[in-house]
């Protein structure tokens, strides 16, 4: 189903990071050495809290995808990725304040719209179990159970957004107004068309106008711009 596939590919972002913690810390990598193949020392800059946060995540999603507790497991990933955002929030303020200017980079959005993939992923999980355990005949428990998951899902779209509409202004504004570009030739970075509809669909996304239709459109430009304009 579609719902699996974007699990799945949610939970490959935290399992990726974890090994990525794996490979670049000095004292994880260290005990991975005959494994991974990496000392860490390249990366030498590295928060204990935020390292085990990211490692917890990793081995959330693992139980995520094997259908193990999870609830819990998403919850877990929501905290990692809720202790990325605020290591970002943080780094950006003090920025801020030591006069360095209001500093955003894709990266950091995508941060904020992985908080709303989780948030929307739980969100689903709950709403699939309370079908199943539906009474007939408790309407106010369903209104107000219906009125919670809207919020929620409300959220969780409003977070995605974030990367969409960045990304799309940002980079276009760069793109058709910049003459010089930080890239290399052929980088997807440098390629307007999957920017310029993706901020297009992100504005009824936003709005939650009809939702089937965009979110369809929305994956398949994303699957598009994969494949076309990013070097595997």
């Amino acid at each position: 189903s579609f719902s699996g596939v974007g699990k799945g590919l949610i939970c490959v972002y935290f399992i990726n990071e974890a090994f990525t913690v794996m490979q670049t810390s000095p004292q994880i990598a260290s005990l991975f050495y005959g494994y991974l193949g990496s000392d860490g020392v390249w990366q030498a800059q590295h928060v204990g809290w935020v390292d085990a946060s990211n490692l917890a995540g990793g081995a959330a999603a693992g139980c995520v995808l094997a259908g193990v507790g999870t609830l819990p497991a998403a919850g877990l990933m929501l905290f990692d990725i809720g202790v990325d955002a605020y290591v970002i929030v943080r780094r950006i303020f003090y920025q801020w304040v030591y006069g360095r200017g209001l500093y955003i980079n894709e990266l950091m959005a995508k941060k904020f719209s992985l908080l709303g993939c989780v948030g929307m992923l739980i969100t689903v999980t709950l709403q699939s179990r309370e079908r199943r355990k539906s009474t007939p005949g408790l309407l106010n428990q369903a209104e107000e159970r219906s009125a919670r998951v809207s919020l929620a899902l409300l959220f969780g779209r409003l977070m995605m957004s974030v990367l969409f509409l960045y990304v799309g202004l940002s980079e276009l504004h760069r793109l058709l107004f910049q003459p010089y570009t930080p890239y290399l030739p052929g980088d997807g970075h440098d390629v307007v068309w999957p920017k310029a509809v993706e901020l297009l669909l992100a504005v009824p996304f936003t709005l939650g106008f009809k939702m089937e239709a965009v979110t369809k459109l929305l994956a398949a430009s994303l699957v598009l711009e994969a494949f076309y304009a990013w070097s595997w």
